[in-house]
């Protein structure tokens, strides 16, 4: 459940404040969101609380010339949904105080909208008045001095006929001076600057600094999280679950820092008490759970198929946790809606994760066309990522300076082309493959092209031509392939290739 605070109506000049109250949040897990939020502002504060009273305020006022004031309150809400608080609250306004009291009172009344958009501070009760005079101070670390002062304060006023924010208004400045503790000037002041909505140059001076730790972490108590659904759970799903939440936050965190995901460690702990490690080495850095998950799934299965008696999950999955051992700095952008580009981008990242552990890095790698007849020495590999990038960007028509088209095609390729041919031995409807040891039986055949040329080779040139064969497998249940043969003009055949 949440509940969201309305933005006021700001004039050029004036602040814009964001307090996130995060009853029962916890100091560690406040400090996470608060990185994750530092995306829209670097000026965050922590009021720091193990109580109900957790809160967190963000200026956002330079942020405006990024994001539109209507936007703000779904960006945000978004962000701390990754974290999945039990309930969370926002106000906005021009100064902490206020902004405290419109998040408290949401807190109260669950969802609070009225239909001008405003809400009136100033009829709210006496009792607010600790929020404007410790916006960033929890109960327990004000001082007890003034509190006591403070409550002397209201107790006076209450017997004076006062009972809410805007009979103060109406008393001039100066009985407060000669008629209270010399520390209620000063808190009477900025509390008149945010009813009246002007500066206070105290509001600059109280504004406490946040600092985030190095290492990111973050944990998943699944009796905690979600006790109704995830209680006594075990498997790949639950354990995907768990990640998938926790790879939200991190990503949300590390975007905040500029900074992609470059490899991480989880420890799953069951209840018996057993912790079971897993590093992970990511050898394409990861900006999103999109890409992670795939990769961590084939990682599981594989580390589960070969389990020993100490990483076997034999018990119900207590708690996951998850750090990130190693990062790379990112380029930051916004997605663009009308372009699959970063769809397409996100999508051979993760590709590539998910097959260099696989066969290695040393079988992977990027193929330049070349100039040749021969169609496998038409090729070479590629090492410098620069040359790929302007191999692999869209080819311009002239005349057409606003469309991009790729690069045409000859005729259809296996996607699997065999180093060297290999003979084939044919026998009615039968082809067999010595040096492969596979044998077919043919279905169906059609002719494909007929490459020939280089005449100029010692070798005097070649001629081929090429068809594609549906075979059936004689061996096992397999289904049927599509094979790349070329008959020569010495009626040899061979196998060149496989199409997926």
């Amino acid at each position: 459940m949440q509940s969201t605070g309305i933005i006021p109506t700001t004039t050029p000049g004036k602040r814009l404040i964001a307090c996130v109250l995060l009853p029962n949040a916890g100091v560690d897990r406040t400090l996470s969101i608060a990185e994750a939020l530092s995306r829209f502002t670097p000026n965050l504060a922590q009021r720091r609380s193990e109580g109900a009273d957790n809160a967190l305020f963000l200026d956002l006022t330079k942020s405006l010339s990024l994001f539109k004031e209507e936007w703000l309150p779904l960006k945000i809400e978004a962000v701390l949904l990754r974290f999945s608080p039990q309930t969370f609250h926002l106000g906005f306004a021009q100064d902490p105080g206020t902004a405290l009291t419109l998040a408290c009172t949401s807190f109260q009344k669950s969802r609070v909208q009225l239909p001008s958009g405003e809400r009136n501070v100033s009829d709210y009760p006496l009792k607010v008045l600790e929020n404007f005079v410790f916006p960033f101070l929890s109960s327990v670390d004000r001082d007890s001095d003034e509190k006591r002062i403070l409550q002397h304060f209201i107790a006076t006023l209450e017997k004076l006929g006062v009972q809410n924010l805007r009979d103060i208004l109406q008393i001039p400045a100066s009985h407060f001076s000669s008629r209270f503790h010399r520390d209620i000037h000063h808190w009477v002041h900025r509390i008149r600057a945010a009813l009246e909505g002007q500066p206070n140059p105290l509001f600059e001076e109280s504004w406490p600094p946040l600092s985030f730790p190095e290492t990111l972490e973050e944990r998943y108590a699944i009796a905690c999280e979600d006790p109704t659904t995830l209680s006594s759970c075990s498997g790949m799903d639950t354990l995907l679950f768990c990640i998938k939440t926790l790879s939200d936050r991190i990503f949300s965190r590390l975007r905040a820092r500029g900074l992609r995901l470059g490899g991480c460690e989880i420890r799953i702990e069951l209840e018996t008490g057993k912790m079971i490690p897993l590093t992970l080495d990511l050898p394409v850095p990861q900006g999103s759970s999109t890409g992670l998950l795939p990769i961590l799934r084939d990682r599981l299965t594989y580390e589960w198929s070969h389990s020993t008696k100490e990483s076997a999950l034999d018990a119900p999955i207590s708690t996951v946790f998850l750090r990130v051992t190693e990062t790379t700095p990112a380029q930051l952008n916004q997605r663009n809606f009308f372009s699959e580009e970063d769809q397409v981008s996100e999508a051979w990242e993760s590709f590539l994760g998910r097959i260099l552990p696989r066969i290695g890095k040393e079988h992977v790698f990027l193929a330049k066309p070349q100039e040749r007849f021969l169609p496998e020495a038409s090729w070479s590999k590629i090492t410098d990522e620069l040359l790929f990038q302007e191999l692999t960007r869209p080819v311009r028509k002239k005349g057409d300076e606003n469309e991009c088209h790729p690069q045409e095609i000859r005729a259809e390729r296996p996607t699997l082309l065999l180093k060297e041919p290999a003979p084939l031995q044919v026998k009615n409807s039968l082809l067999s493959c010595s040096s492969r040891k596979e044998s077919w039986r043919i279905l169906s055949a059609s002719f494909a092209e007929k490459i020939s040329g280089e005449w100029w080779d010692e070798r005097g040139g070649f001629s081929r031509e090429y068809y594609q064969i549906q075979a059936s497998p004689l061996s096992g249940n397999s289904a049927a392939v599509k094979l790349w043969v070329f008959l020569t003009p010495n009626q040899e055949v061979f196998l060149h290739g496989y199409f997926d």
